[in-house]
């Protein structure tokens, strides 16, 4: 499917939108027709969120806008907003041409893609496996499942909570503690499960050119937290968490 992204001309257009369409329904759990109809008005890069207004839950999804996705969206944009077919005789007369307001536009003037199921068949025939926009929803969930409820010992912590939050179910609003979560709070809750799910599918796409570089101090922060998730840290890895979190801490944590 990112391969698909790189066709060039306007006839590879569709399958550029279809195949952005489906790597960020796969890192936002989005159901189809919720992403498919996002305006590009309903993105916030400079606050970093994207929302989704016309929800099956009647309810708008206020979700963080993490750096890969941005810079895809931007992108994404940029492409929209060439011109195409009559418009390219517009534009070089220098009259104003057709510029789509949702992100995820159709061929067809005003109107949005409503199904991606051509590129998810291109999909299952390069690698034998068939899905489509539910699975990758379900995908999602299973994910940052993980994330959210396996703790640092490894044994789950029974909280759905957050993967609620991220998947906007319907009995999320009937749970009062969630209704009280305000959209900034939410989107710092959250934030880091997406930038965790961006990454996967990111470099399963060989996308990794998209996301922010990560300092050589930063990747061994990142190291020692995986082996605190996987398992019991022997004393070795002690000390080098010890040093990291700097001389002050260490010398006012026992062993």
């Amino acid at each position: 499917v990112a391969a698909l992204r790189n066709v060039g001309g306007s006839r590879g257009f569709p399958r550029r939108v279809m195949a952005d369409y489906l790597v960020l329904t796969l890192c936002w759990g989005a159901r189809k027709g919720e992403a498919s109809r996002l305006k590009v008005t309903d993105i916030d890069f400079e606050r970093e969120f994207v929302v989704f207004r016309d929800t099956k839950t009647e309810s708008m999804h206020y979700f963080p806008l993490t750096p890969g996705c941005a810079s895809l969206l931007k992108n994404r944009i940029e492409d929209n907003n060439l011109p195409r077919g009559r418009d390219v005789e517009k534009a070089a007369r220098g009259e104003p041409h057709y510029i789509p307001e949702w992100v995820f536009p159709s061929q067809r003037r005003g109107v949005h893609i409503t199904n991606p199921s051509g590129v998810l068949d291109v999909a299952a025939l390069a690698s034998g496996q068939k899905a489509t926009t539910y699975d990758l929803r379900r995908g999602f969930a299973g994910a940052i499942a993980v994330d959210a409820l396996v703790g640092p010992d490894g044994a789950a912590t029974g909280n759905f909570g957050l993967v609620k939050l991220a998947m906007n179910h319907a009995d999320m609003n009937n749970d009062v503690t969630q209704g009280y979560i305000m959209i900034k709070p939410k989107l710092a809750i959250l934030r880091p499960l997406y930038v965790a799910q961006e990454r996967r599918v990111f470099n399963a796409a060989g996308l990794d050119a998209l996301l922010p570089v990560v300092s050589a101090e930063q990747a061994g922060l990142n190291e020692l937290l995986a082996l605190l998730k996987s398992a019991k840290p022997d004393a070795e890895t002690l000390s080098r968490i010890k040093t990291a979190l700097g001389p002050q801490i260490a010398a006012t944590t026992s062993d």
